[in-house]
């Protein structure tokens, strides 16, 4: 005859292992659709372009800080803001640049810090100004977009926007 003590244990396993098994299977098997796997591959390809370009840039970075003897960069991301300082090695001349992130940029240390360069020396960037990411909110000639919803009404700074065509778009301008 078995032992209350064992008897007990034995009836313990056997209830967690019936608990187990029904919730193994009420359990129901989720697999993505075709279309959500299909967003997903495109997502990644399109974070790998993104990390590509940004390499690229901090190489094109790179190439012009060797212009320089000696330079400082002031980054405040909260503001946006890069401020940049250096001396050309050719003239000794010191140079300044600064970059501005826009509202609805995402700020981007390599690129922030590639603009404040090529501003301080004269050159174009309109190359490097093409890799900014918006945060999904877009001002045209023809409105207000978030998230490309298009929004209505007067804005007046700290006031909710008055119409929004997706209760989930409404967001306060500052």
């Amino acid at each position: 005859m078995m032992s209350e003590k064992k008897y007990l244990r034995l009836r313990m396993k056997m209830y967690i292992k019936l608990n187990y098994k029904k919730e193994i299977d009420n359990m129901s098997s989720v697999y993505p659709t075709k279309e959500s796997y299909e967003s997903a591959l495109q997502t990644v390809k399109e974070y790998g372009e993104r990390q590509a370009n940004l390499k690229r840039l901090a190489s094109d970075l790179s190439f012009h800080l060797q212009k320089f003897d000696n330079f400082k960069f002031k980054v405040n991301k909260k503001e946006g803001k890069v401020l940049f300082t250096g001396v050309l090695k050719d003239t000794s001349e010191i140079k300044i640049g600064e970059s501005v992130c826009s509202v609805g940029d995402v700020f981007a240390d390599v690129i922030g810090k590639l603009i404040a360069v090529k501003k301080s020396i004269g050159v174009s960037v309109d190359d490097v100004v093409e890799h900014v990411e918006g945060k999904g909110i877009e001002f045209d000639s023809k409105g207000i977009y978030a998230n490309s919803i298009s929004v209505t009404g007067i804005l007046h700074p700290n006031e909710i926007i008055s119409s929004v065509s997706s209760v989930d778009s409404c967001f306060k301008l500052s």
